[in-house]
């Protein structure tokens, strides 16, 4: 049986707190250390943080050649657009600015997030210093959330 790690749909708007980058282990060989179980028989795992700006980042990185590159993109429009107030330094700096890294990534898509979570299963299934034989990373469903 697959082992199956849940990821917190952050294509959302709201922002809860940055996280503290100590905590989150970024080493795909650890990955599994940054989730919890949430069956008995320790088959399903969900993320104890958001994804990072700094993650999402590196998985356009990777992308930035191929056909998904623009529709995974962030919208930093969103910013001004569902947020009154003065907004534009986060519309300009939040998804590139050092001081963002840490900070969990919004203004996605849900597609760009499921090719992020493809990504991620197969950057983990490739490593051969990871703890389970096969994960799969997956947004949760509505049950699970």
């Amino acid at each position: 049986m697959k082992t199956q790690f849940l990821l917190f749909p952050f294509f959302l708007l709201i922002i809860i707190s940055p996280l503290v980058k100590d905590e989150y282990n970024p080493s795909i060989k650890n990955l599994h250390k940054n989730f919890v179980s949430i069956t008995e028989d320790n088959t399903v795992w969900i993320c104890r943080f958001e994804e990072p700006n700094w993650a999402y980042n590196e998985f356009l990185d990777q992308i930035t050649y191929t056909p998904a590159y623009k529709a995974c993109m962030y919208d930093s429009s969103q910013w001004v657009k569902k947020i009154t107030g003065f907004n534009r330094p986060m519309e300009c700096h939040y998804h590139w600015h050092p001081s963002y890294d840490d900070h969990p990534v919004v203004n996605i898509t849900q597609y760009g997030m499921q090719q992020y979570c493809e990504w991620l299963t197969e950057r983990y299934n490739e490593d051969k210093r990871r703890k389970y034989k096969k994960v799969l990373f997956r947004l949760p469903t509505l049950e699970e959330y």
